[in-house]
């Protein structure tokens, strides 16, 4: 407990000044519409809780993170592979890689509901904007099995199983987790974005522009507290995770 303290303890200290900052900037502008106090944020944030439509909101947005964060493993994956084995695909996958990297979130929300509609595009947004990260992340795996790891692993033995499962992967993770905690936080904003213009059923951002429409900043607020806590458990598990793999090194 003590050693949780220690470590957490300056965390915790900025996440209560941040309160003490907003109760003080509520209580000095007198206007709940742009600053409601934290007791009207933890009242909303209460009543989100406690209804059972709410549950499907958040599950679906999630769903949708889940599905286009592990499309853009699958398809980084690859493409790295592909880049680290060929100069020529390298080559010719840069400047499209650097292009979606580039382009506006909006561009592309725009676009893909005048050719796929409302629906799916806000999958397909979280999709592109985490792909670049993970394409990074996954070449920059790959680039990490040096010629001379390779040279030691053919005098000892052959690449198989073992190899893979506890000298590879081992040397990769760290990498890879690093792109996927970068690409989970880029693409929940940018979801929740599309689906704030998109509008599809159940999503928190329809939720949020709902709350928006009826000058509701208590129910916005207190979206946006779900949505930080659960990133940062998932990020605490990430990290978690990375350190374990980092100490087998």
């Amino acid at each position: 407990m003590k050693t949780f303290i220690k470590n957490n303890g300056f965390y915790f200290l900025g996440i209560i000044l941040l309160i003490i900052v907003w109760e003080v900037v509520s209580v000095a502008s007198n206007n709940a519409i742009t600053f409601p106090s934290i007791g009207v944020i933890l009242k909303s944030l209460g009543e989100i809780i406690t209804i059972k439509n709410s549950y499907l909101v958040f599950l679906y947005t999630i769903l949708r993170l889940l599905i286009s964060i592990l499309a853009s493993i699958l398809i980084a994956s690859f493409l790295a592979y592909f880049a680290r084995r060929s100069n020529v695909f390298k080559k010719i996958i840069t400047p499209i890689i650097t292009i979606i990297k580039t382009a506006p979130v909006v561009s592309f929300i725009i676009i893909l509901i005048v050719l796929i509609g409302h629906d799916k595009s806000s999958i397909i947004v979280s999709f592109l904007i985490t792909l670049p990260i993970l394409y990074e992340g996954f070449y920059n795996a790959y680039n990490s099995i040096n010629s001379d790891i390779k040279d030691e692993i053919k005098l000892l033995s052959n690449t198989n199983f073992y190899v893979i499962k506890n000298i590879f992967i081992p040397i990769m993770m760290p990498y890879i987790i690093t792109s996927l905690l970068q690409s989970v936080s880029l693409g929940i904003k940018s979801l929740v974005m599309a689906e704030l213009i998109t509008q599809p059923k159940y999503s928190i951002g329809r939720e949020l522009l709902q709350y928006r429409n009826s000058l509701d900043m208590g129910g916005i607020m207190a979206w946006t507290i779900i949505l930080i806590v659960v990133m940062i458990v998932f990020e605490l598990l990430l990290n978690k995770y990375k350190n374990k793999i980092e100490n087998r090194i």
